[in-house]
């Protein structure tokens, strides 16, 4: 599945290329990349249809959320690589997962990745941050992941869910203000190796 990456400003970048490229299950993630930055209080998105290792190019200093897509079920296409942006978020996500339909929430046709950041954007607006994180967790269904990294401008806030069923292969990993889908090297711990859902939240100064 994806492999993607966030923090308070981008590090071990060439490491992540490697990631994406040859994961620890062997898996190519070539279908398409992109990369959203916190600055100024607003975000700016970038996306490509390239693979990440043949059209890399450096992230700014900046909070950012980065994601390497691996085409799955859908095809590939720039409109299905992340992040997506919906009702106020900035969203990437691996894996699947089941999203509640709600009325008046707009998923239909919608990829399981899309929905997701319709939904979190929508709980959060609804709830406030604290409380939608809880209501993602007890309402969305991992199949097998329904872990996501996502920047939230009018809060300047940067949340990571790590909630999947158990596959260590789904583990988010954090070193100090940064996290990723695979450890980059020493000293990375695992947000949740069982898969019971973890989060974590950093204010954003960018």
């Amino acid at each position: 599945m994806c492999r993607m990456m966030a923090g308070a400003r981008p590090r071990y970048l060439m490491e992540f290329i490697k990631i994406a490229r040859n994961d620890s299950k062997g898996f190519s993630h070539g279908d398409g990349w992109g990369y959203a930055v916190f600055a100024g209080g607003s975000l700016r998105v970038k996306k490509k249809l390239d693979p990440i290792w043949d059209s890399w190019e450096p992230l700014p200093r900046l909070p950012f959320i980065l994601h390497a897509r691996r085409a799955k079920k859908l095809p590939r296409a720039l409109d299905h690589v992340h992040p997506h942006l919906c009702n106020g978020v900035a969203l990437a996500h691996n894996g699947n997962a089941e999203v509640p339909q709600l009325p008046g929430l707009r998923l239909h046709k919608r990829t399981s990745s899309e929905k997701m950041a319709c939904y979190f954007g929508y709980l959060v607006s609804s709830l406030g941050l604290g409380e939608a994180v809880r209501a993602f967790v007890r309402t969305v269904r991992p199949k097998p992941s329904a872990n996501f990294v996502a920047i939230v401008p009018s809060l300047r806030k940067l949340v990571i869910v790590n909630y999947h069923n158990g596959d260590e292969y789904y583990t988010l990993w954090r070193k100090e203000d940064l996290f990723s889908s695979e450890p980059l090297g020493r000293g990375w711990e695992p947000l949740s190796l069982t898969g019971e859902a973890r989060w974590a939240v950093l204010e954003l100064s960018g």
